[in-house]
């Protein structure tokens, strides 16, 4: 929803703009996360061998890891950005912020407290919502504006609301840490690329931002399918992580969730398309005329991606981290290539078919992995 009313308030051209730089922060969040959230999610359900004596300390590694990166992104800014400065370090800071607040979910969530996590997500993310509407009523609506806003109401969440993370950073490079979070990393980042490559290419090619803002508008409705499926593949990965019985009886329940997620991402599909022109006219108004039709192509990767969420779940929770980082970067690669051939031919409607083909791809890589009889890890 709030999406919806940035889009409104800064017309397609600067929502075009916004749109970039969350884009780029999404991709640069993984380096200021360092890989630190899924390990803390990961080791506080079930503790591996190689973290039992560093488990207490994590946390403050975590935060660490955060600070220092942000510090050296700012600075890389300030030297090399040649564009909007000003939104550039807003960026920087909103994703750091970013980075906090997901280091405290996933010590809530690998903890198992799903209401306390659920408490902290609403409560954050009121705040955000509130200072940023409250700015772009006063007439604070440039998109470096919009993104300071929500830096400063990320570190306010952080610092004031109660959470599990009240301690010192950790300072310095920790080799047997980083050890374990490089496929994570690695991971991560393929994962940013496939998600995000889309707008940075059409920026690439000088697409106008009047038609990457059709085009944001777009994804974003399908993107808030993938957010709900969210919390669903969380409760599955800490179940599949506590999981004791044999392969195959974890292969047979993996199926079924398999199944039914694709099931219900052919219905969405077909409930989004069906109704692609009335969900963007309620949604941005009549500003966003293109948007229904990349809308109508984007939604069929709903077929595809609330079965992936599954499948990635299932790949972390059994420490398949090697299947889920070839799948991604075979994802990465795909995605970026694609967009990179057909957007100076194509324009904008390059990226919504490039979406669901790389969602296809990773479906098919992982499902091959993770469901074989011979590759099932337990």
């Amino acid at each position: 929803m709030l999406s919806m009313i940035v889009a409104r308030k800064l017309g397609p051209i600067s929502f075009g703009d916004y749109s970039v730089a969350m884009a780029a922060g999404s991709i640069m969040v993984v380096g200021l996360d360092g890989g630190m959230s899924n390990l803390l999610r990961r080791e506080n359900t079930r503790s591996s061998a190689a973290f039992e004596l560093l488990l207490t300390r994590l946390p403050r590694i975590a935060l660490g890891h955060a600070c220092s990166a942000g510090f050296v992104v700012a600075l890389s800014a300030l030297v090399f950005v040649e564009g909007p400065l000003l939104l550039a370090l807003a960026t920087v800071a909103c994703f750091t912020g970013i980075a906090f607040v997901g280091y405290v979910s996933a010590l809530l969530r690998g903890s198992g407290h799903w209401a306390a996590d659920a408490a902290w997500q609403v409560s954050q993310r009121t705040l955000s919502a509130a200072l940023i509407l409250g700015a772009l009523a006063v007439g604070l609506a440039a998109p470096w504006q919009v993104m300071a806003v929500w830096a400063a109401a990320l570190l306010i969440a952080f610092l004031l609301f109660p959470s599990p993370l009240r301690c010192r950073p950790e300072f310095g490079l920790k080799p047997e840490v980083y050890k374990i979070t490089a496929p994570l990393v690695l991971i991560d980042l393929a994962t940013a690329v496939y998600f995000r490559s889309d707008m940075l290419v059409l920026g690439w090619f000088d697409v106008l931002q009047q038609e990457v803002g059709q085009y944001a508008a777009a994804y974003r409705l399908f993107e808030a399918v993938i957010l709900l499926a969210g919390p669903v593949g969380l409760l599955l990965f800490r179940r599949m992580r506590l999981f004791d019985g044999d392969r195959d009886a974890f292969r047979r329940s993996l199926m079924l969730h398999v199944i039914v997620a694709a099931a219900l991402g052919v219905a969405a599909a077909l409930a989004m398309y069906a109704a692609s022109d009335l969900l963007v006219g309620w949604s941005y108004g009549p500003q966003y005329p293109e948007s229904a039709g990349l809308l109508r192509v984007l939604c069929w990767g709903l077929v595809f991606v609330l079965a992936n969420t599954v499948l990635t779940q299932a790949a972390l929770a059994l420490e398949r981290d090697r299947a889920y980082l070839w799948a991604a970067g075979l994802a990465a690669v795909t995605n970026v290539a694609m967009n990179c051939a057909l957007v100076p031919r194509l324009g904008i409607s390059a990226a919504a078919y490039t979406t669901v083909v790389t969602e296809a791809m990773i479906f098919i890589y992982l499902a091959t992995a993770l469901l074989g009889k011979q590759r099932t890890a337990a």
